[in-house]
């Protein structure tokens, strides 16, 4: 029988296990691991911007909508600053029979724009105050996208695929850690930037005797700032992926984290600008959250951490 080397090669590991015949194909996973000298030690980068449409929220949204359409579900809606709708969408519209509301802020940048019209297959005009209805998805520009999307799904009882609030995200990105134990399956430490904290917790459901980083912004880090309080707070970052200022599982990770004997690392932009610069030199065209985890872990051995075989998640690419 041939081995998948998608997440559903991990099929009989996740909680549910979804049935063969409701597990969506969208080649997530099985990501390079690449190792780089940064600062005269050995990194290894978990290359997440390899995935389908360029961000570690494929594994994630494989698995949320697999295991909803199991539970007989057809509607959905999202909300998020970019990466995790272009994920759903690029599934859904292989979908006939399901339906996807998406909802977005008109603020959207270019570039999220740009891959979100690749995947759609047709252009959207962000200013438009009217739905704009693409095959079985259909977009909302809003101001209050994440509120709105919030009282549109409890509105129409249709599921909201919220991260941060649906356990089956959870599971979609325990592949991250079970294909990183096969990878490297000494790996000491695992630094990755959080929002909500639902990879982290995630990934570190899936790994033992690995110590777990959160990684966040010195403008948003209600779970990296209860370990690092080594930063001066800002009122933005050039990170803008990381958005969560409610932290529903903000305690949840902080004890993951803990259980790991793991830590939190507060990141500059100028610090992230500098990480960002390494990884071009080494050839990585990763996102600002990816160098800001590649930030963490600096900060970390500059702290005196001893690490010695970390790896470091590219969670996007730019």
């Amino acid at each position: 029988m041939k081995v998948t080397m998608s997440i559903w090669k991990y099929a009989e590991q996740y909680n549910p296990i979804v049935d063969i015949a409701a597990r969506i194909e969208n080649n997530a996973g099985n990501t390079e691991l690449t190792q780089i000298e940064i600062d005269g030690h050995a990194v290894w980068l978990k290359r997440e911007d390899q995935n389908p449409t360029g961000s570690h929220k494929d594994r994630s949204l494989a698995f949320q909508l697999s295991a909803h359409i199991a539970d007989g579900r057809q509607d959905f809606v999202i909300s998020s600053s970019g990466n995790s709708v272009i994920s759903a969408a690029n599934i859904v519209k292989q979908l006939p029979n399901i339906k996807l509301n998406i909802f977005l802020s008109p603020k959207l940048s270019e570039s999220k724009k740009a891959r979100l019209e690749k995947y759609l297959g047709s252009e959207i005009d962000i200013s438009s105050k009217e739905p704009q209805l693409i095959g079985n998805i259909t977009l909302h520009f809003s101001r209050r996208a994440l509120s709105d999307s919030f009282r549109f799904a409890k509105e129409h009882e249709y599921v909201l695929l919220r991260g941060s609030q649906d356990p089956y995200a959870v599971e979609g990105f325990k592949s991250l850690g079970y294909e990183l134990l096969e990878q490297l399956p000494d790996i000491t430490d695992i630094f990755m930037a959080t929002s909500s904290g639902t990879t982290l917790v995630g990934v570190a459901k899936s790994m033992t005797n690995v110590r777990v980083h959160a990684c966040q912004s010195s403008s948003i880090n209600l779970i990296a700032s209860h370990f690092d309080r080594n930063f001066v707070p800002s009122e933005s970052s050039i990170a803008d992926s990381i958005v969560d200022r409610v932290g529903h599982r903000k305690d949840e990770a902080i004890r993951v984290i803990n259980e790991s004997e793991g830590s939190g690392w507060v990141i500059s932009d100028e610090e992230i600008n500098n990480s960002l610069e390494m990884l071009k030199i080494n050839g990585v065209n990763s996102s600002a959250e990816g160098a800001l985890a590649l930030a963490a872990y600096r900060k970390a051995i500059n702290s005196g951490w001893e690490i010695s075989k970390p790896v470091c998640i590219i969670s996007g690419i730019a």
